[in-house]
């Protein structure tokens, strides 16, 4: 009989999505030649290398509904449960419970009593219950598909799974997040476990407070030690002497002087120092004016990429447009650059036609998605109209209600155009009789898109 067991090792390499097995002593090798779970593909010297037939992925729903323990010690739970007969089972920690805990989870453990308000149907245990809690845990019988895609710091699933319990067989850390899922659990033994709420799921590595903290001292400290060290440098003070003759040294010194009267007012500690005072605090505003620029930019592009839209990274760029129908079929360019693509996609239309009565531009579309064509367009008469076209397709007639000043207007790209990554966007001038619109933007809307907020 064999010293181990090669059934339970698979279940143990099917936790963590590893699909070979490396073998050395013969009492091992022996065992698995006989296992038909084991296949083997190749033997170097004493080596000899297997492949699992189990039909394993890095992201799949748990074979048995997981159990949420409400714990801060969570490994020594994980612990037990590795070395158990329970892990179809998938333990899930959290130092806490909230109301959406209790909609996911039917079965609750915890190691201290709590005061909650708690489902009908929701089994409480404690600790010394844990195998009642493993054992009342109930197969998931499903037929939905998952699928997913590994990238550099990032996941992409595509799944029909909405609501079920999704296992994902990488490591947890506080710095994952995702979208499409309210928030990531902590599954044993330290895996993620989501319950998906849209059909596309993006996981990816992120910041935490600490670690933008960190980054913006960092780059304080640096620019620091890089400015002391130009004031050592005997050649930058030379010719930083050399640049104050040059702007009036005289009518500054003087300034200086009114400037360190009115220091000698300040408290000991910033008087003898103001001048490394008011450095630090330029840099700082300086630093986390550029920080909250690229980090909404960054959050920004990051969105707009893992929704298919391209060139995310040059948003807060641009300025308001403005083409004028005009009356009387005569079109007029205010001299601005059209910004006729989405603010969650920046990319430039490949053309913007402008003549007699109309303009046409192309814009960018996330294929089977849904699309909305955003316009805004100016109103202050009653007699303005225009036609909206899109592919050559009238649309829809858009009439003026005599309110001044600048109108939203929204229209769902129909479906049929959709299998394309671009549109055609046409807005005609429809009556000779009266006012043609001012349009001043236009780009396409997604759905939960946060970008131009």
């Amino acid at each position: 009989m064999p010293s181990f067991d090669p059934d339970s090792g698979v279940e143990s390499l099917r936790l963590y999505n590893v699909q070979y097995f490396v073998a050395s002593s013969k009492e091992t090798k022996d065992a698995l030649d006989t296992n038909d779970r084991f296949r083997p593909l190749k033997e170097i010297g004493e080596f000899k290398v297997y492949a699992i037939n189990e039909d394993s992925r890095y992201v799949e729903v748990p074979r048995r509904e997981p159990v949420l323990v409400i714990t801060d010690n969570w490994k020594q739970f994980s612990y037990d449960w590795f070395s158990s007969d329970y892990r179809e089972t998938p333990l899930v920690f959290s130092p806490t419970i909230d109301e959406y805990d209790l909609s996911r989870f039917r079965i609750i453990v915890m190691d201290k009593p709590l005061r909650i308000q708690k489902n009908e149907n929701t089994q409480l245990f404690y600790p010394e219950e844990i195998t009642q809690a493993l054992k009342s845990s109930q197969k998931i019988e499903t037929d939905c598909t998952v699928t997913e895609t590994l990238r550099e710091e990032e996941i992409l699933i595509d799944t029909n799974c909405i609501n079920q319990p999704l296992l994902v067989k990488v490591s947890y850390f506080p710095n994952w997040m995702v979208e499409g899922a309210e928030k990531i659990y902590l599954a044993s033994p330290s895996l993620m476990l989501i319950f998906p709420e849209k059909e596309r799921i993006r996981i990816y590595y992120g910041e935490t407070l600490a670690d933008k903290i960190g980054n913006l001292s960092s780059i304080l400290g640096i620019l620091i030690v890089f400015y002391y060290l130009l004031t050592r440098n005997s050649r930058f003070r030379r010719v930083h002497e050399r640049l104050l003759i040059l702007i009036r040294y005289r009518q500054l010194r003087t300034r200086i002087s009114l400037l360190q009267e009115r220091l000698s007012h300040l408290p000991g500690f910033l008087r003898g120092n103001w001048r490394w005072f008011l450095l630090a605090s330029f840099v700082f505003f300086a630093s986390l004016a550029l920080f909250l620029y690229l980090n909404e930019q960054s959050s920004c592009n990051e969105f707009c990429l893992s929704r298919g839209y391209a060139g995310g990274e040059v948003s807060f760029q641009g300025t308001i447009d403005h083409y004028h129908l005009g009356y009387n079929h005569q079109t007029e360019n205010k001299r601005h650059n059209l910004l006729c693509t989405a603010l969650c996609d920046k990319t430039r239309p490949e053309m913007v036609y402008v003549s007699n009565g109309y303009v046409q531009f192309d814009m960018s579309i996330v294929k089977d998605r849904e699309n909305i064509l955003y316009l805004r367009m100016w109103d202050n008469v009653n007699c303005r109209s225009g036609n909206l076209y899109i592919n050559d397709v009238f649309v829809k007639r858009i009439e003026g209600n005599g309110k001044f000043g600048w109108h939203d207007f929204e229209f769902k790209i129909p479906e049929e155009f959709a299998d394309s990554s671009k549109v055609t966007i046409k807005l005609e001038h429809s009556d000779p009789e009266c006012y043609g619109w001012d349009l001043s933007e236009a780009y396409i809307r997604v759905p939960g898109c946060m970008c131009y907020h």
